[in-house]
């Protein structure tokens, strides 16, 4: 009983319901950069610290925009290397496709990042109840013809939290709980909801003023 504890032996995921999906993707009016520059407006820009852009209790009040490549002299947090991507969202065939494109198509990417522990309500259940979940968020942009921007959503460190586990700690003597956290593919519904909410920011920072 003890190894179990220790190895943080917990209960097994309730079987995913439909059909799983692959690809989130959308186009949206604009060219690249004009979508970038419109992103970066909506949300908390990890580059300009300021006052938060979202209310507490919306869940992208933790989550902070990156470039893809820091800028010159800064040492910003940036979008993860290729081989952090595909250990990050291992047997995801949106990631894979995406790490198949040349850099050059990526040079405009996008990273969501949260720094602090941040979970809500998942697709994934325990015993038909919702676990904890939490991710990152790749947004790549790419041109889709003249005044378009193709827009995909894709998930990095997709993970539950399925209870506790006891363990060493590195930061006490003698083991301690830490939570039991599990890989899993990427959500659907968060990347739809995510990418929705993207389409209306480019949406409004298109629309004129009066």
């Amino acid at each position: 009983m003890l190894g179990c504890v220790m190895l943080g032996c917990g209960p097994r995921l309730d079987p995913r319901g439909g059909q799983p999906v692959a690809f989130v993707e959308a186009e949206v009016a604009g060219e690249p950069a004009a979508v970038a520059g419109a992103l970066r407006a909506f949300f908390n820009d990890g580059l300009r610290r300021g006052p938060n852009r979202f209310p507490a209790g919306d869940r992208l009040h933790h989550f902070y925009l990156y470039p893809r490549e820091a800028p010159p002299g800064s040492d910003v947090l940036t979008l993860p290397d290729d081989f952090q991507l595909a250990a990050g969202a291992p047997g995801d065939p949106a990631m894979a496709r995406y790490l198949e494109l040349p850099a050059e198509r990526r040079a405009g990417d996008l990273f969501l990042y949260h720094p602090l522990d941040v979970y809500w309500p998942s697709e994934d259940r325990v015993g038909g109840r919702p676990v904890d979940f939490t991710c990152h968020f790749v947004l790549h942009l790419e041109p889709a013809g003249p005044g378009r921007t193709r827009v995909e959503v894709l998930q990095y460190q997709a993970m539950v939290r399925v209870g506790k586990k006891l363990t060493w700690s590195a930061h006490a003597i003698g083991p301690g709980f830490v939570d039991r956290l599990m890989p899993v593919p990427p959500t659907a519904g968060d990347r739809r909801q995510l990418l929705s909410r993207i389409e209306a920011a480019v949406a409004e920072s298109a629309a004129p003023t009066e």
